[in-house]
């Protein structure tokens, strides 16, 4: 777009953008307020102007356009995105007659106020040009050359952009006479006898303001604002004359130029302050090289430093502007350059790991502790009498529409001033809110109802969003605000009932009634609820977190991507309600696997599904729509369910006792389910157990301990639910004894968001919805912590056809542990997302897929390995000559003389054993310490990226990139080709293969064969290919559309790619000869039948494969491409 803003000044456009500024995607993405768009179309040639509140931002804009038809260049009226653009905030609106008066008609004929414009347009001109004209035909867009583009440019300056500042001024001094309202391109707030001034744009502007009123009242400091309402054209001959004679400037930007010598402000001011010094060198009587600017001397040059705040929205304080007027003081550290609100270091800290880590930065970084100022304290700067809300609730429940109309009603029906602010994250339907209101009656400067709703909605979906209705009629109630206005209750209800008309009127009398009622009822059945006293100790302890178990990876290597670390530095302090310290992690923001399980879901529930087993029929319907990963299904042996029942309940005491009894105890068990089918296990193992005991004639006192152990297993099964199933119980039973398995389908308490999705899906009425209280919770953590003691589901449960043709797949695939968790949840997805499920459903199909190609791929290493160490061991001993072995003797080591031809394939043995072991190792535990991932994602920014990337909280466990707006299909190709160059070479392209060899090139002492057409040595021999296929697949969810692009993209690269299948060795010429294969020599075939059946088998394989995109091949000759 930047190329764009040069061309619309070129051709002298007149339009103005409106920018709700946010911060650009750097390490991570952030819709939230920062400059950094805004400066980034500094050198545009687009005029600036930034708003600081609501009102500026109204009267700016009818300023811009102004100023934009008389100088015919385009112009830009920013302000903070969210602070600003989304605040509700007090504002008198031009009315639409002065907006007519002010600006006039596009078609209106006025005087050209620049001679430039009176040259080409004449006296008089149309008040937006039109160039492009049927009656008066001219070429616009044009191509230049050198000569005649550079006098286009220069001209530009001298005949347009000279004149916007005048025109700039007229334009403010003639909305002013209308209205009253009197801007200036930067104005100063107290700013005459100030000895100190605070310089900003946007939002900060007014809280400056009123920081500066508390100091000069409560501390005597003599300090003032400067609004910068105008960037370009600089302002800079308002401000040599604010700025002169100073002792300090603190510039204040919300933005972060890392690699200038200073931020964008600070540049442009001290630029101005050296042209106002250069205009004071000058001798009486010469003219000033910058006559428009004041001039001033070296001893009135202030002192500048340099603030940076409020990055990504992040929250600035009234102490943190203090502490940056402070900072000045002679009494101050007079940092020059800094930060405000953020922690490098955390002096106060009690978590010793933290204390670790800051005293490691500090060894590298000393002056770590001095980029940051402190904040001075908590400041309430709110006007005398104001009244602030904040509201707490989740996302859906209409608390934030509750704020606005409370807002809205305060001030239309009491005349108040308001502000107020929802607080908007990443996070989706479901996940926590938060709406902050101020009502006073002057300017503001400083930025269960469930019940209810559910009886009187008239429509079930609106139970939810009307809760925040009904908190709207207990505030009115408890609030002074009514009484202090002298409003009675009738004309309160009135004027609620005609805010709630015009704001939902288009629904609906009935929606509008429905809102009333509820008021009513919140207004008529509030409580007051009264503290209960707690007795504090002088100390508090409280739990310390415990990291997840799938973060606790001790064979992890350190880096970006270790779960340990991210633990320690993020999650754990999270967990603590902490915040996190700027880092060099933070830094690159990238988050290790499945950091999601850390979050709990308790908080933002009501309700939660609870399993009735003997409802259950095993359909799976409840498992595999669940779009959180939250109720994994299991299905294990009687013998399984009970040693898990015994490590649950061993809780650091040993069960031995009943441990031995765990197999007579599933066959007694299992004997009492054949007789009552209907019968619950726990009933049948507490029917079981007498008779196993019955028949050890232990003693007394044995006897007493054995069943005080089987107790406490007996508890937890008791409060496990288990199901005897047709699938996967009876039938098995049916063919074989003993083989039958039952169901536990488990909530987990932490990543379930109580969408009640898996109630409604369940046939059977197997799961049912009950309220969560503290009971309700505990008990589905006790069965959480039953369900990670048990093992994962057998191969012989996984009831698949077909798992290529995808017959019969979704449901059992998803009962294998890993599968299901191939998404852990508590990411920020609205509550039963179905985009959730399907992208779960997606990449647990390919977990599935792929898990038994690296079982048997790491099986094949295995093989080649000990083959490789076996022929090793053959070659070394081959010929070695025993005494000279004896004689070599010392100690336990022994020296075997070689050939060369021996030492030279025995290295390339021990390079390609070596290599096998790290290739297994990377399978198998790798850096990560679980294996290399079996997928990777590409992901365009959307919805989906949202949710699923917002930190700390990451629900995949395999590698996951996001770059910008729809390129995913371009990274997927990209991330797959580097990846495949970064394996080992010999690898396939081609889907699961069976092993291949290839003929390798080495020195000439490796075999002495002669050619018998040349007679001359040959230097090469046939080895095993010691890295065959690689199961990997890369995948990237996209559009239909992009999908079409991805498979373009790899038509075109795999016009370049080999394919191979065949599991039989590449020959070498003379081996093709050869009568019979030889100890250290592989079967071959002439090449031209080599190369037939190599294509045959490749059709079939390319055909055959699932994913079309698969593994590198081992064979370097081209092959026809087939079409798709």
């Amino acid at each position: 777009m930047q190329e764009s803003l040069y061309a619309a000044v070129g051709k002298r456009l007149t339009y103005v953008l409106n920018v709700a500024a946010r911060a650009m995607t750097k390490q991570g993405l952030n819709v939230h307020a920062g400059h950094d768009d805004y400066h980034a179309i500094d050198d545009t040639g687009f005029f600036q102007l930034f708003a600081k509140d609501v009102q500026e931002s109204a009267d700016l804009n009818l300023i811009a356009h102004r100023i934009a038809e008389l100088s015919l260049n385009p112009g830009v009226c920013a302000q903070d995105g969210f602070l600003t653009s989304h605040v509700i905030e007090s504002i008198r609106l031009p009315e639409r007659e002065l907006v007519k008066r002010y600006l006039g008609d596009p078609a209106d004929l006025i005087d050209s106020p620049t001679p430039s414009q009176r040259l080409v347009f004449g006296n008089q001109r149309r008040r937006i040009p039109e160039m492009f004209n049927l009656d008066y035909p001219a070429m616009l867009g044009v191509v230049q050359n050198q000569d005649s583009y550079a006098q286009g440019v220069a001209a530009q300056r001298r005949f347009y952009f000279d004149h916007i500042v005048e025109l700039a001024d007229r334009a403010l001094d003639e909305y002013a006479a209308l209205t009253g309202r009197r801007y200036a391109r930067a104005t100063g707030y107290r700013a005459d006898d100030a000895e100190y001034l605070i310089v900003g744009q946007g939002s900060v502007v007014a809280n400056s303001e009123a920081v500066v009123d508390h100091l000069r009242h409560e501390k005597g400091i003599k300090v003032g604002v400067v609004n910068l309402t105008m960037f370009r054209p600089f302002p800079a001959d308002h401000l040599t004359r604010l700025l002169r004679g100073k002792k300090g400037v603190v510039v204040l930007e919300r933005t972060d130029q890392p690699l200038a010598v200073d931020l964008p402000l600070l540049r442009e001011i001290r630029s101005a302050v050296s042209q106002g010094v250069e205009n004071s060198r000058v001798a009486r009587g010469e003219a000033l090289p910058y006559p428009r600017l004041a001039a001033i001397s070296p001893d009135d040059v202030p002192a500048f430093y340099s603030g940076c705040y409020g990055l990504g929205s992040r929250d600035l304080q009234p102490g943190d502007i203090v502490a940056a007027v402070e900072n000045m003081l002679p009494r101050g550290t007079r940092r020059r350059q800094f930060y405000l609100g953020i922690d490098f270091i955390r002096e106060d800290t009690a978590l010793p790991k933290l204390q670790i880590w800051q005293e490691q930065l500090l060894e590298h970084y000393p002056h770590l502790s001095t980029l940051a100022l402190p904040s001075a304290g908590d400041v309430n700067l709110m006007p005398k009498g104001a009244l602030s809300i904040r509201i707490h609730s989740v996302g859906g429940w209409g608390a934030i529409t509750m704020g606005k109309n409370l807002s809205m009603t305060a001030f239309e029906l009491f005349g108040l001033h308001i502000k107020a602010n929802p607080k908007y994250g990443s996070e989706k339907k479901g996940q926590p809110t938060t709406f902050y209101s101020t009502l006073a009656h002057e300017p503001i400067r400083i930025n269960s109802a469930f019940k209810i709703a559910a009886s009187e909605a008239s429509d079930v979906e609106l139970r939810y969003r009307m809760q925040g209705t009904a908190f709207m009629g207990a505030f009115f109630a408890v609030s002074p605000l009514a009484k202090s206005e002298g409003i009675d209750e009738a004309a309160l209800f009135q004027g609620l009932r005609d805010q709630l008309t015009k704001k939902f009127g288009s629904k609906g009398e009935r929606v509008v009634e429905d809102n009333v009622r509820v008021i009513r009822r919140g207004y008529d059945e509030v409580r007051e609820v009264t503290p209960v006293a707690v007795a504090i100790d002088e100390t508090f302890v409280g739990d310390v977190p415990e990291i997840p178990g799938l973060m606790n990876v001790p064979g992890a290597e350190p880096g970006v991507a270790n779960p340990g670390r991210f633990w320690e530095q993020v999650c754990g302090l999270c967990k603590l309600s902490q915040d996190v310290i700027a880092d060099p992690f933070a830094a690159i923001s990238a988050m290790p696997a499945a950091t999601g399980v850390v979050r709990d879901m308790s908080g933002v529930r009501l309700e939660v599904p609870e399993f009735i087993a003997s409802r259950c029929t095993g359909c799976g319907q409840c498992w595999t729509q669940c779009p959180d990963s939250a109720i994994p299904g299991l299905v294990n042996s009687v013998e399984e369910v009970i040693g898990a029942a015994i490590d649950a309940a061993t809780n650091g005491v040993p069960l031995d006792r009943v441990r031995q009894l765990a197999k007579p105890l599933a066959k007694e068990a299992r004997r009492q389910l054949d007789a009552t089918p209907a019968l619950p296990f726990s009933d049948a193992l507490a029917a079981a157990f007498p008779i196993v005991a019955g028949k050890l004639g232990w003693d007394a006192g044995r006897r007493s301990a054995l069943d005080t152990e089987f107790a406490k297993v007996q508890a937890v099964v008791a409060g496990f639910p288990l199901a005897r199933t047709a699938p996967f119980f009876d039938l098995p039973e049916s063919k074989a004894k003993g083989t039958g398995g039952l169901l536990s389908i488990t909530i987990n308490p932490e990543a379930c968001k109580g969408c009640n999705l898996c109630v409604e899906v369940c046939p059977d009425q197997a799961l049912i919805t009950v309220k969560q209280d503290a009971p309700t919770l505990s008990r589905l953590r006790d069965q959480w912590r039953t369900w990670q003691h048990l093992p994962d589901t057998d191969d012989r449960f996984i009831n698949v056809s077909n798992l290529e043709d995808g017959i019969g797949v979704l449901s059992s695939l998803l009962l294998k542990r890993d599968t299901y968790r191939s998404m852990v949840g508590g990411d920020g997805a609205c509550m039963g997302c179905g985009e959730k499920t399907a992208v779960h459903l997606i990449v647990s199909t390919v977990q599935a897929l792929m898990a038994p190609r690296v079982q048997h791929y790491v099986a094949r290493l295995d093989a080649m390995i000990a083959a490789l160490e076996a022929r090793s061991r053959e070659r070394l001993l081959r010929g070695a000559d025993v005494e000279a072995m004896t004689a070599s003797v010392s100690g336990n080591s022994v020296a075997v003389p070689v050939d060369a031809a021996t030492s030279g394939e025995l290295a390339l043995l021990a390079r390609e054993i070596h290599a096998l072991k790290d290739l297994r190792w990377r399978y198998v535990e790798g850096p990560s310490g679980r294996g290399r991932a079996r997928l990777a994602m590409a992901n365009s920014t959307g919805c989906s990226s949202v949710w699923a990337s917002t930190y700390p909280y990451n629900p995949y466990p395999f590698p996951w990139v996001n770059h910008l707006f729809q390129d995913a299909p371009s990274i997927a190709v990209g991330v797959f080709e580097g990846t495949c160059a970064r394996w080992p070479m010999g690898s396939c392209m081609c889907g699961a293969r069976s092993d291949c060899s290839t003929t390798r090139t080495t020195p000439p002492w490796t075999s002495r064969n002669s050619s018998p057409s040349t007679g001359a040595r040959s230097t090469t021999t046939s080895l095993p290919c010691a890295r065959p296929s690689s199961p990997w697949v890369a995948m990237a969810p996209c559009s239909t559309s992009a999908s079409r692009t991805f498979r373009a993209s790899w038509r075109r690269a795999s016009r370049s790619v080999s394919w191979c299948s065949t599991p039989k060795c590449t020959p070498t010429p003379e081996a093709s000869r050869a009568p019979a294969a030889t100890p250290d020599r592989w079967p071959t075939w002439p090449p031209s039948e080599r190369r037939s059946t190599a294509r045959r088998r490749c059709a079939r394989s390319w055909r055959s494969s699932p994913s079309r995109i698969a593994a590198p091949s081992c064979t370097s000759r081209r092959l026809p491409r087939r079409r798709t």
